[in-house]
């Protein structure tokens, strides 16, 4: 392992455990999640991926290792009850969206 490797291993789990985090701390209910969640969500789980496949195309094996266990990480540290309330205290945006009545709205009579 090279200084390069090292140094791109460390900066890598550092953004990923961070990503994970972020991506962890969004409800998990797919009618709790709103619309702004759903893409910085699908954004997020995308340069998660493109990252591990860059760094694998690149022979940084132990890199795309160490980001996957990060991301693997932030999302466990996430899913801690105290964890996960501190963040949404702190962050509105991953609050989970208000649950909507099964009941249709009424509509106008056309004339």
């Amino acid at each position: 392992m090279n200084t390069t490797e090292l140094i791109v291993s460390i900066v890598v789990g550092i953004g990923c455990c961070a990503l994970g985090m972020f991506l962890g701390s969004m409800p998990l209910k797919r009618e709790q999640i709103t619309e702004e969640q759903n893409k910085y969500q699908q954004l997020g789980g995308l340069l998660a991926c493109g990252l591990v496949v860059i760094l694998m195309l690149l022979s940084m094996d132990i890199a795309s290792w160490i980001a996957i266990a990060a991301l693997a990480v932030g999302v466990g540290i996430c899913r801690v009850p105290a964890v996960r309330r501190w963040l949404l205290a702190q962050f509105p945006m991953l609050k989970p969206a208000e649950p909507q009545s099964p009941l249709r709205k009424a509509k106008p009579k056309k004339r």
